[in-house]
């Protein structure tokens, strides 16, 4: 099953993970191609990447799949990634989880493969787990690096989780709620990212510092040389206009007007 697993797909089919004889069952709710069972459509079989698969009953009917009224009203666990890049990565994130006590449905399993250079929350994945939980359900992820590329981020996507009402756990922290913010791990990132802060504005202020005593300029460079300023005056003095000189020096027309008031 988890080898027809895409990236950035929220998996609407209803799997849970369980335990027996040592062995991790997966129980699905609806029919997957990668099922072969000599039992029939109602009781399938199967062993993918080394999981034991059993007991996948097939729901044709979309009306069969949807949540019952009492499901939907009892606070749900949704579980979340970002870490790994292939099926099996993926599948062993599911057992650890599930070996920290966390029992995974898969259709509340979002598991997506977007680039650091994407912010985190504008990954489609996260924003459709952003837009499909509610106050009083919990995400958990296996490692904070799901969760964001640095502190900043991490915290950010708990505060949002935590602006929904929705708790956020992280294996890799321990048992502590995140979006709980007199928890010794909130106050640990805000810490580090207060840290972070201070020094990166001591390094800026130090850099600057030392240009200035090197005699160098801060900001940006000059658009024109300061030893063509004379000569700019001097050919608007001469009656040369203020465009005339931008194009010839390849500059701005403002560059002109300042060099010039």
């Amino acid at each position: 099953m988890l080898a027809n697993l895409g990236c950035g797909a929220l998996y609407r089919e209803s799997v849970v993970l369980l335990r027996c004889h040592g062995s991790l069952l997966v129980y699905s709710s609806r029919r997957n191609p990668l099922f072969s069972s000599p039992y029939g459509k109602k009781d399938r079989f199967a062993r993918i990447y080394g999981v034991c698969v059993r007991n996948a009953i097939n729901l044709d009917s979309p009306a069969q799949a949807k949540p019952s009224r009492h499901e939907t009203s009892m606070p749900r666990t949704y579980a979340y990634s970002n870490e790994a890049s292939t099926p099996r990565e993926f599948e062993a994130e599911c057992v650890a989880l599930d070996a920290s006590g966390y029992v995974l449905d898969f259709s509340r399993v979002c598991w997506e493969c977007s680039p650091a250079p994407i912010p985190v929350l504008a990954r489609p994945g996260l924003s459709q787990l952003l837009a499909r939980v509610r106050a009083g359900d919990a995400v958990v992820t296996l490692r904070l690096k799901s969760l964001g590329g640095s502190v900043r981020e991490v915290l950010a996507t708990i505060a949002r989780f935590g602006s929904r009402g929705v708790r956020v756990y992280c294996v890799e922290t321990g048992d502590a709620e995140l979006t709980d913010r007199t928890s010794p791990i909130w106050r640990t990132l805000d810490a580090v990212l207060r840290l972070e802060r201070t020094s990166r504005s001591a390094r800026t202020k130090a850099s600057a510092e030392q240009t200035v005593q090197r005699g160098g300029r801060l900001g940006r460079p000059p658009a024109l040389d300061p030893r063509l300023h004379e000569e700019v005056r001097a050919a608007l003095l001469a009656g040369k206009s203020v465009s005339e000189l931008a194009r010839v020096m390849n500059v701005s027309r403002q560059t002109i007007m300042r060099i010039r008031d």
